[in-house]
């Protein structure tokens, strides 16, 4: 397993947290989601044989939210 932090901007509650870390945890290979607003983040837990970065992104990017490179 690997992990990563990808900086989000839009999030401003917890229900944006939830919204970012319920789509990521719904994608095939991975493991665990955890959505800071205050920090501008997501930590995210993923198999690298099953998904990418690129694709935890377009996920962010689908439920409104900017994923910041």
């Amino acid at each position: 397993m690997t992990s990563t932090e990808i900086r989000v901007e839009g999030m401003s509650c917890r229900g944006c947290e939830r919204t970012v870390s319920n789509a990521l945890l719904d994608v095939d290979g991975v493991h665990e989601a955890t959505a800071d607003r205050k920090a501008d983040r997501v930590t995210v837990g993923f198999s690298p044989e099953r998904v990418d970065e690129d694709a935890l992104r377009r996920v962010i990017e689908e439920v409104g939210f900017e994923a910041v490179a």
